[in-house]
């Protein structure tokens, strides 16, 4: 993350190593846009979501966003809802957390993430045991 912020910055002062990031984050995008094309979205739809991903993830690290692991956590499941218009199952947030070596706090319901905002919790998400 820091890596990133300190490569853009310097970006902004040499046009090679801005051409540079420009061109990775189009192989970034053009790889989201593709996904997003083999989950059956129309190019445009693919692209427009693509960019709304990776442009939330590029300001995550340009405002140097602190929060904790089980907050972004949290917010997982929210964000491929809010992302990608579909319900991510029990089983993919399981394999996601498992992947990622994340165990949920005990007061998440049966494994299930508060949804909140900043660190007040205002709900409960569906039990990620269920199918």
């Amino acid at each position: 993350r820091r890596l990133d912020f300190a490569i853009r910055g310097w970006a902004h002062q040499a046009d090679a190593v801005m051409a540079r990031v420009n061109a990775e984050d189009e192989r970034r995008l053009d790889a989201i846009r593709q996904m997003f094309e083999r989950f059956g979205y129309a190019a445009e739809d693919a692209d427009v979501r693509a960019r709304t991903v990776y442009l939330v993830q590029i300001g995550y690290i340009s405002m140097q966003v602190q929060e904790s692991a089980a907050m972004r956590m949290a917010r997982v499941q929210r964000y491929v809802e809010i992302y990608s218009g579909r319900s991510s199952t029990a089983s993919e947030m399981a394999r996601f957390f498992a992947r990622l070596k994340f165990v949920p706090p005990e007061h998440w319901v049966a494994g299930a993430p508060p949804v909140g905002i900043g660190s007040r919790s205002v709900g409960y998400q569906r039990n990620l045991t269920a199918t």
